[in-house]
């Protein structure tokens, strides 16, 4: 395949061949093209993924060596200081962070019902006191109330807080963005996250993002929380028809959480608008049985 052939131009080839279903293109599925350097003894991975691996494994062997004799390896005379020098930190994987190159980067992802292009654009959004005595003072929050309160370790019941400070916002904007929070090991903070999808595609993407996200950082816990359509009419669905569209649908805020220990709990609260636009809420519903296939890419991460 010549390398300048536009990305749009292989989706509408796979279309002609009959490689895309009518039912791909009605579901607003995403075509992803990635472009990458192999060898015929490695066909799987990409070259220069394959090399980081190596320095991977070579700096394990090396600071395993370093522990069996009571070395630290920072103190080393031949430790490589350039990173060192550069404060680089070194990840799960023994990877210089410069070496730790997504497939993201090398790769395009085409709606094909538009056969347009999308991407991932992410804003740094710096929280400061300012911001935050803004929100208390437009949500109404009172700070000494426990249901709002995210010092926990529990994960758990940092959903279900957030699920509750979610309707304040919701109540009062009338929207929420969704939004997604990654922990560490001890269930502290790592990675928070506003996303901004418009359709399913830009969603697909935007959890894969989010499952890379999770690998580079080896982030153990998520809480993904978002305002979203729940529907029973499966006739429309079938046909492709968007969620809001249908007949049969309920609004809801949901919150999802999961681990790597093995945590899957959902918390949602259906809704309603009344004549005059306000919204009425039921009762906080929770699940501990049914997967968020959203998660999926996530969880395949933990179980890999």
């Amino acid at each position: 395949m010549p390398i300048d052939i536009p990305e749009y131009k292989i989706a509408l080839y796979l279309r002609e061949k009959g490689y895309i279903s009518d039912e791909n293109i009605l579901l607003d599925c995403v075509l992803k093209v990635e472009r990458r350097w192999v060898t015929d003894g490695l066909v799987d991975y990409e070259i220069l993924d394959a090399l980081a691996y190596c320095y991977g494994f070579m700096y394990k062997v090396v600071y395993d060596a370093h522990l069996m004799i009571n070395s630290n390896i920072e103190s080393c005379p031949l430790c490589d200081t350039l990173h060192k020098n550069l404060q680089i930190n070194y990840n799960l994987l023994g990877i210089p962070d410069c070496m730790m190159i997504s497939n993201s980067i090398r790769t395009k992802q085409i709606s094909l019902k538009s056969l347009q292009s999308k991407e991932v654009i992410e804003k740094k959004v710096n929280i400061n006191d300012e911001l935050v005595n803004k929100a208390v003072k437009r949500y109404k929050i009172k700070k000494d109330n426990n249901d709002i309160q995210f010092n926990t370790n529990d994960l758990v019941q940092f959903g279900k807080n957030l699920l509750k400070m979610a309707k304040k916002v919701l109540e009062k904007d009338g929207y929420h963005l969704p939004m997604v929070f990654l922990f560490d090991k001890n269930n502290q903070i790592i990675l928070y996250k506003m996303i901004t999808p418009e359709n399913k595609s830009d969603k697909f993407i935007m959890i894969q993002q989010i499952a890379n996200d999770v690998k580079r950082t080896g982030a153990e816990g998520i809480i993904f929380l978002c305002e979203s359509w729940v529907t029973t009419d499966i006739e429309s669905y079938l046909k492709g028809i968007p969620t809001e569209l249908h007949k049969e649908k309920k609004e809801c805020l949901a919150v999802h959480i999961a681990s790597k220990s093995m945590i899957n709990t959902s918390f949602t609260s259906f809704f309603r608008r009344n004549k005059l636009g306000k919204i009425i809420f039921d009762e906080i519903e929770e699940d501990n049985v049914v997967n968020s296939g959203m998660l999926t890419p996530i969880i395949k991460i933990w179980n890999s």
